[in-house]
């Protein structure tokens, strides 16, 4: 039997279209034998046609299709890696300049900073020397008033007048 029969009798045993036959065997009748389609292999059965000709369906599809499915590929790997290296591009862009600006910045405010202390320890010197010179005329008198010889009299005379003005 040719390969042409066989595949008639396939056909019509059901193992390709779906007819009223389950199974077929050499006689290519429903109720026949299970083994043997006059070759000795077994009768071929529904699913392994369906396969194989899906299988050779799909690879037709595929070897149709494959060259624009390749082409999709590689547009949107490109696309992709375009988008990607701009994005990190981008990170890397906005990254350095605001590394720089904070930089900058600390600089700026380390450079106020020592100003600012350098003013305060002017101002602190400044008010150590008012301090002391302070503290200088209150011990000078002092020793006046110590030394005054009208100090024990009810009013006050013109010498300790003159040491209180001072003060102020």
């Amino acid at each position: 039997m040719n390969k042409a029969a066989r595949n008639r009798r396939a056909v019509r045993c059901g193992a390709v279209l779906a007819t009223p036959y389950p199974r077929c065997g050499p006689t290519g009748r429903a109720g026949g034998a299970l083994v043997g389609n006059g070759t000795g292999q077994p009768a071929l059965t529904r699913p392994q046609v369906s396969k194989g000709g899906s299988l050779m369906l799909a690879g037709v599809v595929f070897k149709r299709f494959l060259p624009y499915a390749v082409g999709i590929i590689v547009i949107l790997g490109m696309g992709y890696w375009i988008y990607t290296s701009g994005y990190r591009s981008g990170v890397d862009d906005t990254t350095a300049a605001y590394e720089q600006r904070i930089q900058e910045e600390r600089e700026r405010l380390l450079a106020a900073n020592q100003a600012a202390q350098e003013a305060a320890r002017k101002k602190e010197a400044e008010l150590q020397r008012l301090l002391s010179e302070r503290n200088d005329t209150i011990r000078v008198l002092m020793q006046e008033a110590f030394n005054d010889p009208n100090a024990g009299n009810v009013a006050i005379g013109a010498d300790s007048v003159w040491r209180i003005d001072r003060i102020r």
